[in-house]
């Protein structure tokens, strides 16, 4: 499973996925680095948040896992915010504008959020969405560095943080990746994502493998 999840990311940047014991629960994850340059625009961005840290794998691996702190309190905030159904009210709050202008909605392309009848952007799934919207609320409550990135940098940022979660945001089933065979003829490679094994809902949309 982690060699086909590190291929998911090798289309943003190179990242994998693997587990590692924490206290009593057993699956908090990590990701070991690839066979490529180490200083990798999503390697160097998620390194440069205080959302990760070094794995510090006694068998030499250099990989990340998530801040303790910061899991907790993404793990905290995810609850929080499908408990209380409060997806427009927090996202609200990070666009600083009124929860009456936003609506969110299932379309063709995935699950949608717009401001004013305009899309502002476009997700995999609700659970993705509820992933991101949790880690942006508490990056943007504790850590400088997340100002200062620009949009596309924090896209890629939640993007690689969604192959840690231990859990579906909606359902808590267990995330695990999916290969897609090529259709059609001349249609490229195989493809590959990141869903939930309960409720399938995808938290990493289906890109092509290019691995020979």
């Amino acid at each position: 499973m982690y060699a086909t999840v590190t291929t998911v990311l090798e289309s943003l940047h190179p990242w994998g996925r693997t587990t590692e014991p924490d206290g009593d629960r057993s699956r908090a994850a990590s990701a070991p680095p690839l066979e490529r340059a180490a200083g990798s625009d999503a390697e160097t961005l998620l390194r440069s948040t205080s959302a990760v840290v070094d794995a510090g794998r006694k068998d030499g691996d250099r990989g990340l896992r998530l801040e303790p702190t910061f899991r907790t309190a993404w793990n905290d905030r995810i609850e929080e915010i499908r408990e209380t159904n409060s997806r427009l009210e927090e996202l609200a709050a990070r666009l600083d504008c009124e929860r009456d202008r936003l609506a969110l909605s299932v379309s063709s392309d995935g699950f949608v959020a717009s401001r004013d009848r305009d899309r502002i952007g476009c997700w995999p799934s609700d659970s993705a969405f509820l992933a991101d919207l949790a880690a942006t609320a508490v990056l943007s409550e504790s850590d400088p560095v997340w100002q200062t990135l620009e949009r596309d940098e924090r896209r890629l940022v939640l993007t690689g943080l969604r192959l840690f979660l231990e859990r579906c945001p909606n359902c808590k089933g267990e995330p695990t990746a999916r290969t897609n065979p090529p259709v059609g003829d001349g249609a490229g490679g195989s493809s590959v994502c990141l869903e939930c094994s309960r409720c399938g809902s995808r938290l990493i949309a289906g890109v092509e493998d290019s691995a020979p």
